[in-house]
């Protein structure tokens, strides 16, 4: 039986990048010794509680690399520094070495999956973007130091030695995400895996309202909820149709973001907030509502619009990133906000185009599906394991 390193950070506010590692180590358990490395424990435990993962703590062993008290957003260089020497220290006893939080230096040859570009380096959300990657004068310096001076002190090598070592395994989460970093790094070998969506519906008796949409998942800037309320408003007035909004997510009581959300509110009465929803509530606002409006136009996948493709909803997405690759349509895919609100409307109000729109979303469904991605999963990863035996 192998020994498993797994890596994740559980340190930043619940969202879906959390349940890739979940998902790996449930697997895991049953054909090998898991020991799963954490920056943070109570993250850790939030995230299994709040997607229903039970892991058995005799075959999986989680490691804190830092103390409860620590916060992703104190994190400094000594922290990364701490975090290198300690998975250098846990690798050294493993077989097979993974991390599920980007590109991380084991110390010895791993496999990455790709979570967030900015994770890897910061130009990357530019690159992405189209724009050439530039920093102030400053930060290029101090970007500079880190790659070539400070993370080679600190025992780690630079992100870009470690992408195009041939010995390491970088698993991208989309074609985009791929095609991203090969245009910033060049190419190399990479292996596409989509994250996992694990919703499966399990109740037939919940009416869906015709008019109602949805935006569910963590509740921050890059989710550009203004424009997702802005495309409503405009399909409202296109259509003249009575198209309500729900958004849920986690929100920080006392944020900006909770601020806005409550004077949205307040001044729309056919938008609805809730805080964030899980289990049989999630599968409940799911299945109960008919579209659902996506932004973030820089997204490297988006398991929430997967969810509603598998939830049989039909994602109103932008025409770029990860969500635009899963719904897979030019008809649900815009450029501007009015173009949005243009799609968003003629679903609500022509039958044709909508029961069109339904059958291909159909068809993406069972490509995300539970079941799909659980034989995925399964095939990468006793592959990854084989592999670990021939060496």
């Amino acid at each position: 039986m192998k020994d498993v390193l797994l890596y994740y950070n559980f340190s930043y506010p619940l969202g879906g990048g959390d349940l890739l590692p979940l998902s790996f180590a449930a697997e895991l358990q049953d054909v090998s010794r898991v020991t799963m490395a954490v920056d943070s424990l109570p993250g850790f435990r939030r995230a299994a509680d709040a997607f229903g993962i039970r892991l058995d703590p005799a075959r999986v062993s989680v490691v804190p690399l830092f103390s409860d008290g620590y916060s992703g957003k104190g994190h400094t260089r000594w922290h990364s520094f701490l975090r290198n020497v300690r998975l250098k220290r846990l690798a050294r006893k493993a077989d097979v070495c993974i991390s599920a939080a980007n590109i991380t230096d084991f110390g010895r040859p791993a496999h990455h999956f790709v979570n967030l570009l900015a994770g890897i380096d910061p130009l990357l959300p530019q690159a992405a973007s189209g724009c050439n990657p530039s920093l102030p004068f400053w930060k290029k310096m101090r970007r500079q130091f880190v790659e070539s001076v400070g993370r080679p002190l600190s025992g780690c090598r630079a992100k870009r030695s470690l992408v195009l070592d041939p010995g390491e395994r970088v698993y991208p989460n989309s074609c985009y995400v791929r095609d991203v970093l090969f245009r910033f790094y060049g190419p190399f070998d990479a292996s596409v895996f989509y994250p996992p969506t694990l919703f499966s519906p399990h109740r037939a008796d919940i009416p869906r309202q015709p008019l109602r949409c949805l935006c569910l998942g963590r509740i921050s800037p890059s989710k550009r909820i203004p424009d997702i309320i802005e495309i409503v408003d405009r399909a409202r007035r296109i259509s003249h149709a009575d198209l309500r909004l729900v958004i849920a997510g986690p929100i920080a009581p006392g944020s900006r973001e909770a601020a806005f959300l409550d004077r949205a509110a307040s001044a729309n009465p056919w938008l609805e907030i809730r805080d964030g929803v899980f289990g049989d509530a999630k599968e409940e606002l799911l299945l109960s509502s008919t579209f659902a409006i996506h932004a973030r136009r820089d997204e490297e996948f988006g398991i929430a619009v997967s969810e509603y493709l598998v939830a049989g909803l039909l994602p109103v997405v932008p025409g770029e990133g990860g969500s635009n690759e899963i719904v897979g349509t030019p008809d649900l895919a815009y450029r501007t906000i009015d173009g949005a609100a243009a799609i968003l409307a003629r679903l609500a109000t022509d039958t044709e185009f909508r029961d069109r729109c339904r059958r291909h979303c159909d068809g993406r469904a069972r490509l995300f599906s539970r079941d799909a991605y659980l034989e995925r999963q399964r095939r990468l990863l006793r592959g990854i394991l084989d592999g670990a035996q021939n060496r």
